[in-house]
C-alpha cells in the first residue's frame, strides 16, 4: 500500500521562498493541495542552492573561491546594509571588499582575526529590529582586533557562508600554529614556485591528479590517506600490472566503505572510461585513478566541513574528538582512553590509529555508527520503571490480529500473530467461533474471511509470546462458542500455555490492574467476559461483539464456569458519558469504539483522563473501517487510554506513529505515561494552550543537513531514474504541540542531496511528543514516498546524528539516511505564583539567564554548553599578548580561571566576569537549594493530606456541581505545580553539577591552547602564497541575495541596501575584478522611495 498522507501534507499553506542560484530560474509553482490536517506549518520550496558538480569539498576549493570573491551583504552597527564584493588577497593575508571610499581601510588582516562566529551571534544580529531579516545559516561574523570588533556579513546562501567560514577558520588556524593550509595550483598556468609552496589538500577529486603524480608535495595527513589507499590497492591487485578490473574495484571500495553503493561505483567507472583516449584499456583502474575515485565518492562534503570546523585541520586529535563529543554530542564522563578507543575502532588507517588521529574516513564511519544514531542508546533497552500498576502504561495493542488484509474477505493466518508479537505487541485479539467436530476456529464472524484453528493460534502465541518482550501478554478472547466448545478452549489454553497462564487468585489483596509489569513478567493474562460475582456453575453474559453495534438489549450467550475462571481482566463496555465518574474498578477493562472514545474526549476529557489513571481502557477501530485503515492513536494517548488497538497489517502514517511510540523503552511494548496522567491529584487538560503545570516547555531545533543513498520510490510511475527529494517534519502530541513543516526540493539528486535547513518546534508536553521524518519525491502529480522514521521526543539524541530511514512497511532502507543536527533547550514560563514556588522558579531562571549571558558573550547559540563557552574564552585569552599565564584553580569549592599578566582589555574582562557569574550560579544551585526542596516537600505533604478531605470541605462551603468540580481542578493544578517544581529543581541541580564537572575537565584544553599560541612556530611561520591562474577565475557560486526567513512587513531597518557603485574602478584594489556579479535588492525589507542612501562610512574599519 502506497503512502499518500505525506504527499498531501507537502502542499501546505505557509511562508514560501525561492533561493535561485547562478541565474537559474525558480521552479514552476505546483498546484496547492488540501493539507492532511490543521496544524502549524511552514513551507519552503526551491531549487538546490548548489549544483551537484559545483559543490565545494576541500579547504583548497574554499580558498580558491574566496580569492575569486563573492558578493556579501555587510551590516553596519546602525543596521544599514550594503552589497559589497568580498575577497581574500592572493597571499592569503587579508580580507578586503569593494567599493569603499577609503580602500586602504576596507580590509581586515588575517592575523588580527580572533574568531569566526556562525549564525546571528553578535549584538548587531541580535537586534530586535533585525533579528528576523535573514536566515541563521547565511549569517556569520568576523571578530577582529584587540577590542573584538565585529564585521557582520550575510551570504547569498548557506553554502557560500560555509565556504567563507571554513576558509577563514583554516587561515586562522595556520596563524595560530595549526597545520599548513594547502592548495593545488594547476601546472599548466601557474607561475614558477618552490616545491614547498605547491601542495594538495585531499578533497573529493575535484582537481584530479594525473598518473604518476607523487604525493611528496602534499600535506602530510593527505599523504597518509593516500598511502593507505595505495597500499589497499596494491594488496587487491597482487600482480605486476597494478590494475583492478570493475569487479575487484567494486569489491575493494565496498570493503573500505560499506556506505558506497555498487550502482554509484559503476556510474563513476563509466565516467572514467568515457574520458579515456582511443586505444586505452577500458574497464580497468590504476592506483592513481582508484585513489581519486574513492576520495570523490567516499568524501562527504557535509562531514568534511564539520571535521574542519571542529579541528581546523583534516583530522581530529584525541583532544579535538573529546571537545566535539562533549561540546556537540552532549556526552559526559569522557576520558582520554574512551576517545582513543573510538579512534581505534572507527579509523581504518593503521598509521592514523597509532598516531591517535581520526581522519575523514574514520570520522564518517563514526557518525554513521549506532553511537551517533538519532535514537538514544538509553532507550534501546528497558529503562523506565516497570513497578507501576498496569494502568500507568501505554500498552501496544493489535486489533483483529489474525487478519492479514481487510475486514470482510481477506485471509486469516497465524502470521498475523507472529508479526504483531515480533513487533513488541502486548495485547492480541482472538475471535473464537464454533467449528467442525467441536473444534474452535478463529475468524471474523459473519464475514467471508478465512478460518484458522484455535490450536494453531494458541501454539503460535506460546512460541512467540516472549521472544521480544518479557513483560505480560494480554490475550483478548472474544467468545462466540457453545459450552462444549468453550470447555475445549479451556483445555487448549491450559495444556499449551501451562504455568505461563496467569489466573488471578481470589484471595489476592491486589486487583489485577494494580499489579505491575515487573510482577507479571512471562505471564499471559486472559481478558474477556466473566460471570457475575456470586454465580454458581455456568451462566449467561451479554454478547458484545466488537464487529457489530451495541444495543442495551443485546442477546445473552452462554459462558461456562471453567472459562470464566480463566478470565483475569473483566471486560466491560461503557455507553454513557455519565458513567465515567461512577466507574474505576481496578479489575475491569473498558472497551470503547473509536466513535465513543472520541465523544468522551470532546465532552469530558479531564474526567476521561482521571478514569484512565486506575482503569484500563481499550479503544478499537469503528466497524466502518472495513478496509482495515487506522485512526490517529495520538488522540487517545492524549487522554491516557492504555490499549489503543490498530490494524497492524495496514502500513501508513498512523502505523509509523504507533511503531515510533513503542520503539522506546527497549521495544518491550510498555511505555510509562507522563506523571500528569498518573498522579492521583494531578490535573491535566490535553486541549490547553497554556504550559502544562509542573512541566517545562522545550524548544526543539532540527537542522536537516543532507540525505544519503535515497532509493527510487517503490512503485513510482516516473520514468526517470533520478529523484527530486524533499523532507517533511511532523510533530504528533497534544494539540498545542502538533506541527508540520516542509523543506525545499533538491532537484535531480538522490545520492547525496544537501538540504541545510533549520526548523524549530515548541513542545509543551515533551513526554507525549513524537517527531516523524518523511522523505518524498517531488512530482507534479502526487509526490511519491521514499522513506520515513518516527521517534519519541524523549529518545532524541542531541548533536550531529544520522536518521536511518524505513520503508512504509517499517523495513530498513539499505544505507538510506538523513544527516541532522538536534538541539533542545528549555523555556521558562509561569506567573502569579505563591512565594515558595516563585522562589524555586527564580532560582532556575537565574541559572538559565546566567548561562544565556555566557552564551551571548561567547558568540554562541542558545544550545551551546559550558565546555564550548570555556573553549572560546580560553582561545581569546591565549591570543592576547598581555596574558602570560592561565590556570584552572578551585576557589570556594568552584573551578575558576585565574589569569596572570598585564591588564586585560575590557572585552576579555567582561568575558571572564560573565563566566565567573555563571559558575557562581551553578554552585549556588548545586549546594544551596536543599532547604528549598525540603520546604516544597513539606508543602506537598500538606496539600496531599488536605486533598483527602476536600470533598467534605466543598460541602461545608456550599460548593456543588460545576463549582465543586472546579475547586477539585484548581486544587489538583496547584498540587501538580508544586510536584513539578520539585522535579525541575532536581533536574536543574543535576545540570549544574554536570556543567561544573565539564569546567573542571578543561585544564587539558588550557594547556593545549597556551602551548600552541606561545610556540615559536606560531610567531615565525612564513606566509602562504597561493597564486590563482586567470583560467581558474570563475564567478562566485551564489549571486542572488538570500531571502529572509519571514515575509513579515513589521521589519523596518533604518536604511536600505546600497548597491555597488559601478563608477568605482576595478583596479582600485589591485587586479581583482568582480566577474559576473548581479545586483538584486533584498525584497522583504520595507523600502521608502524618499529614502536617501548615505555613503558607506568605512572609515571605522
Amino acid at each position: 500500500m502506497s503512502e499518500t498522507e505525506p504527499a498531501e501534507a507537502g502542499r501546505l499553506n505557509g511562508v514560501g521562498r525561492h533561493l535561485s542560484m547562478g541565474g537559474e530560474p525558480p521552479p514552476e509553482p505546483r498546484p496547492a493541495q488540501k493539507p492532511l490536517r490543521k496544524t502549524k506549518s511552514v513551507s519552503f520550496h526551491s531549487a538546490t542552492c548548489l549544483r551537484s558538480e559545483r559543490k565545494v569539498s576541500s579547504v583548497q576549493e574554499c580558498l580558491q573561491r574566496m580569492i575569486v570573491g563573492s558578493t556579501l551583504i555587510k551590516i553596519r552597527p546602525n543596521l544599514r546594509q550594503y552589497h559589497r564584493f568580498f575577497s581574500v588577497t592572493e597571499d592569503l593575508t587579508a580580507v578586503r571588499w569593494v567599493p569603499s571610499k577609503k580602500s586602504n581601510k576596507a580590509q581586515v588582516p588575517i592575523d588580527s582575526i580572533k574568531e569566526i562566529r556562525t549564525g546571528k551571534n553578535t549584538p548587531i544580529f541580535r537586534n530586535k529590529e533585525f533579528s528576523g531579516a535573514y536566515c541563521e545559516e547565511c549569517a556569520f561574523s568576523i571578530i577582529y582586533g584587540e577590542e573584538f570588533e565585529s564585521l557582520d556579513l550575510v551570504a547569498p546562501c548557506p553554502d557560500e557562508a560555509n565556504i567563507w567560514i571554513t576558509g577563514l577558520n583554516a587561515l586562522i588556524a595556520r596563524e595560530q600554529g595549526g597545520p599548513a593550509v594547502a592548495t593545488q595550483v594547476p601546472a599548466a598556468s601557474a607561475p614558477m614556485m618552490e616545491p614547498s609552496q605547491t601542495t594538495l589538500v585531499p578533497g573529493t577529486g575535484a582537481n584530479r591528479c594525473v598518473e604518476g603524480d607523487a604525493p611528496d608535495g602534499m600535506d602530510e595527513k593527505a599523504a597518509v590517506r593516500e598511502r593507505w589507499l595505495a597500499e589497499m590497492f596494491a594488496r587487491a591487485a597482487g600482480d605486476d600490472l597494478a590494475l583492478l578490473d570493475e569487479r575487484a574495484a567494486i569489491e575493494l571500495m565496498r570493503r573500505l566503505n560499506s556506505q558506497i553503493t555498487t550502482g554509484r561505483i559503476k556510474q563513476k567507472l563509466a565516467e572514467y572510461d568515457n574520458q579515456r583516449a582511443d586505444g586505452d584499456v577500458r574497464g580497468m583502474l590504476t592506483s592513481r585513478e582508484f585513489i581519486d575515485m574513492f576520495k570523490e565518492i567516499a568524501t562527504r562534503p557535509d562531514i568534511y566541513f564539520l571535521l574542519l570546523r571542529h579541528s581546523n585541520k583534516e583530522y581530529m586529535t584525541v583532544e579535538d574528538l573529546h571537545l566535539f563529543l562533549e561540546g556537540e554530542q552532549g556526552m559526559t564522563g569522557l576520558t582520554w582512553e574512551k576517545c582513543m578507543d573510538i579512534i581505534k575502532h572507527y579509523e581504518p588507517n593503521p598509521e592514523s590509529q597509532r598516531s591517535g588521529q581520526l581522519m575523514i574516513d574514520g570520522f564518517t564511519r563514526y557518525l554513521l555508527s549506532a553511537e551517533c544514531d538519532v535514537f538514544s542508546w538509553r532507550h534501546r533497552k528497558v529503562c523506565q520503571e516497570m513497578t507501576h500498576p498496569l494502568s500507568h502504561y501505554f500498552i501496544s495493542c493489535s486489533h483483529n490480529t489474525y487478519l492479514m488484509q481487510d475486514q470482510l474477505r481477506g485471509p486469516s493466518s497465524v502470521e498475523g500473530y507472529i508479526r504483531a508479537l515480533n513487533n513488541g505487541c502486548r495485547c492480541v485479539k482472538v475471535d473464537c467461533w464454533d467449528g467442525r467436530d467441536e473444534e474452535p476456529m478463529v475468524y471474523h464472524g459473519n464475514t467471508l474471511t478465512s478460518r484458522t484453528p484455535l490450536l494453531d493460534v494458541v501454539k503460535t502465541i506460546s512460541d512467540y509470546a516472549f521472544e521480544v518482550s518479557d513483560y505480560p501478554l494480554i490475550l483478548h478472547l472474544e467468545n462466540h462458542c457453545s459450552r462444549p466448545v468453550q470447555k475445549r478452549i479451556v483445555q487448549l489454553l491450559r495444556d499449551t500455555l501451562g504455568k505461563r497462564l496467569y489466573v488471578h487468585p481470589a484471595n489476592c489483596r491486589k486487583q489485577v490492574t494494580e499489579l505491575s509489569p515487573q510482577e507479571l513478567k512471562h505471564r499471559i493474562l486472559i481478558k474477556g467476559k466473566k460471570l457475575p460475582a456470586g454465580t454458581e456453575g455456568d451462566g449467561d453474559v451479554s454478547d458484545e461483539d466488537e464487529g457489530g453495534s451495541y444495543r442495551a438489549d443485546s442477546r445473552k450467550v452462554p459462558l461456562c464456569r471453567e472459562l470464566s475462571d480463566l478470565i483475569s481482566l473483566h471486560r466491560t463496555r461503557l455507553t454513557e458519558t455519565a458513567g465515567l465518574k461512577e466507574r474505576g474498578s481496578w479489575n475491569e477493562m473498558c472497551s470503547l469504539s473509536e466513535y465513543t472514545a472520541n465523544k468522551l474526549i470532546q465532552t469530558c476529557p479531564e474526567d476521561f483522563i482521571q478514569q484512565n489513571k486506575s482503569t484500563l481502557t481499550r479503544v478499537y477501530p469503528n466497524t466502518s473501517r472495513v478496509d482495515s485503515s487506522n485512526y490517529n492513536p495520538q488522540d487517545f494517548w492524549n487522554v491516557g487510554c492504555q490499549l489503543v488497538a490498530l490494524n497492524f497489517q495496514t502500513p501508513g502514517t498512523m502505523m509509523d506513529v504507533y511503531d515510533g511510540r513503542f520503539r522506546q523503552n527497549g521495544c518491550c511494548g510498555y511505555v510509562l505515561k507522563p506523571a500528569v496522567m498518573r498522579e492521583p491529584i494531578g490535573f491535566f487538560s490535553p486541549f490547553t494552550k497554556d504550559p502544562v503545570p509542573g512541566v517545562t516547555p522545550q524548544m526543539l531545533k532540527i537542522k536537516v543537513i543532507s540525505a544519503q543513498q535515497l532509493p527510487k520510490p517503490r512503485g513510482s510511475t516516473a520514468k526517470a531514474t533520478v529523484i527530486d527529494p524533499y523532507v517533511v517534519l511532523q510533530v504528533f502530541g497534544i494539540p498545542a504541540d502538533c506541527a508540520e513543516v516542509r523543506g525545499r526540493t533538491v532537484s535531480n539528486e538522490g545520492n547525496s542531496p544537501i538540504f541545510d535547513e533549520p526548523f524549530e518546534f515548541l513542545i509543551n508536553l515533551p513526554e507525549m511528543a513524537l517527531l516523524r521524518f518523511v522523505v518524498l519525491d517531488d512530482e507534479f502529480i502526487g509526490d511519491d514516498f521514499i522513506g520515513q522514521y518516527s521517534i519519541p521526543f524523549d529518545c532524541l539524541q542531541t548533536g550531529y546524528r544520522h536518521v536511518n530511514l524505513l520503508s512504509n512497511t517499517g523495513e530498513p532502507l539499505d544505507n538510506a539516511t538523513l544527516f541532522v543536527h538536534v538541539a533542545i533547550s528549555s523555556c521558562v514560563a509561569g506567573t502569579n505564583l505563591v512565594p515558595l514556588v516563585a522562589q524555586a522558579m527564580k532560582w532556575r531562571a537565574d541559572v538559565t539567564d546566567s548561562m544565556a549571558r555566557l552564551q551571548s558573550e561567547c558568540g554562541l547559540g542558545d544550545t551551546a554548553n559550558i565546555k564550548q563557552c570555556v573553549r572560546v574564552i580560553i582561545q581569546r585569552l591565549a591570543s592576547a599578548h598581555d596574558v602570560t599565564g592561565l590556570v584552572l584553580r578551585e576557589e570556594d569549592g568552584l573551578p575558576m580561571l585565574v589569569v596572570s599578566g598585564g591588564p586585560l582589555s575590557p572585552h576579555l574582562s567582561r568575558s571572564l566576569s560573565t563566566l565567573e557569574s555563571a559558575l557562581l550560579e551553578f554552585g549556588h544551585m548545586t549546594t544551596g537549594c536543599d532547604d528549598l526542596v525540603r520546604q516544597l516537600h513539606a508543602q506537598f505533604a500538606v496539600v496531599t493530606e488536605m486533598y483527602e478531605g476536600l470533598g467534605d470541605r466543598c460541602l461545608a462551603a456550599g460548593l456543588k456541581g460545576k463549582k465543586k468540580d472546579r475547586a477539585h481542578e484548581n486544587f489538583a493544578w496547584n498540587a501538580r505545580v508544586i510536584q513539578g517544581q520539585m522535579d525541575l529543581l532536581e533536574a536543574c541541580r543535576r545540570d549544574c553539577r554536570q556543567r561544573l564537572q565539564q569546567m573542571q575537565s578543561s585544564q587539558d584544553m588550557i594547556t593545549k591552547y597556551l602551548s600552541k599560541d606561545r610556540s615559536p612556530a606560531t610567531r615565525e611561520r612564513p606566509r602562504l602564497t597561493v597564486p590563482l591562474p586567470p583560467a581558474e577565475r570563475e564567478p562566485p557560486v551564489c549571486h542572488t541575495p538570500p531571502t529572509p526567513a519571514t515575509s513579515s512587513g513589521d521589519l523596518r531597518p533604518k536604511s536600505i541596501l546600497k548597491k555597488t557603485n559601478s563608477s568605482v574602478e576595478p583596479n582600485l584594489v589591485g587586479d581583482m575584478q568582480p566577474l559576473g556579479l548581479t545586483e538584486a535588492p533584498v525584497s522583504p525589507l520595507s523600502l521608502s522611495r524618499a529614502s536617501v542612501t548615505p555613503p558607506d562610512p568605512d572609515t571605522a574599519l
